[in-house]
């Protein structure tokens, strides 16, 4: 019945030791310290300008025509400038 410490050991020895599985349950702290929402509302902000401005620029043409009373071809640069400078900085 008694097995000696040797035996018990040796025995110990060959059994897989099986990792003990610890649960910790602790509150997480974030440290965005209330910016997040303000992050969201520039990006919003600026992906609107970014984009929706080069996409009106059919109003603000017209009025590039009759203010600076300039023909098309003299007026369409500013336009083309606008997109170019969007598409480089961009990539």
């Amino acid at each position: 019945m008694g097995k000696s410490e040797e035996e018990q050991g040796g025995q110990q020895a060959l059994t897989p030791l099986k990792p003990e599985v610890r649960v910790q349950e602790s509150e997480h702290s974030f440290l965005e310290g209330g910016w997040g929402w303000w992050v969201v509302l520039g990006s919003a902000l600026s992906h609107f300008l970014i984009v929706g401005v080069p996409r009106s620029f059919g109003v603000f043409y017209e009025e590039l025509l009759v203010r600076y009373e300039r023909s098309s071809s003299e007026t369409a640069w500013v336009i083309a400038l606008c997109n170019t400078i969007r598409m480089l900085f961009g990539k």
